[in-house]
């Protein structure tokens, strides 16, 4: 990841204007999507890109500060990092609303900081304090925040599954135009 100087420089040189528009790769088939095309295109502005920058190394910095404070034995019990892959829970929630659905596995700290919950809360999680986002009881893997319809982290491999489709369920009997999105691991896909 690039320092703060380096981006402020990237960005300064106005490698374009205040917008501008990038051609996406060709999508090789499509899924129950006959009679619809998926865009060519997608335009972005600096103010957008270094939004996603910023929150990008808050989560970074809330992940180097998850393991140092592991490794001092502040976090007791299990501590799933997510360090390097912050870009999945941005993209992630910049395709999304607060009224779609999210269910995980045990790395969630970054997902549950785009759902809104704040690192002071995460942090309080993990070191099992009432100020957590859970009460403190639910540790480094179970955050939750039904105002944002985040269903947290399942430290059981593949339980998220079958909860993740109930939530999708839910959202189709109600006749919302939601969707629920459930992240799981290579370990859950067999």
């Amino acid at each position: 990841m690039f320092g703060n100087a380096t981006a402020r420089r990237m960005l300064s040189k106005r490698a374009f204007s205040t917008t501008h528009t990038f051609k996406l790769p060709e999508i090789m088939g499509l899924h129950r999507l006959e009679g619809q095309t998926p865009p060519s295109t997608a335009t972005t502005s600096k103010d957008e890109l270094l939004h996603y920058y910023k929150e990008m190394a808050v989560m970074r910095r809330l992940e180097i500060m998850s393991d140092q404070l592991y490794k001092k034995r502040d976090i007791r019990g299990f501590c799933h990092l997510y360090d390097g892959q912050e870009a999945v829970s941005m993209g992630m929630e910049s395709g999304m609303t607060r009224e779609d659905c999210l269910i995980t596995a045990y790395r969630c700290h970054t997902q549950a900081y785009m759902r809104g919950i704040s690192t002071y809360q995460i942090f309080a999680e993990m070191m099992a304090k009432k100020t957590g986002s859970s009460l403190g009881k639910g540790g480094s893997m179970h955050y939750y925040s039904s105002a944002t319809n985040f269903y947290g982290g399942n430290g059981i491999v593949g339980a998220q599954i079958p909860v993740g489709t109930g939530l999708a369920f839910a959202l189709k009997y109600k006749n919302k135009p939601n969707f629920a999105v459930t992240m799981y691991g290579d370990g859950a896909a067999n």
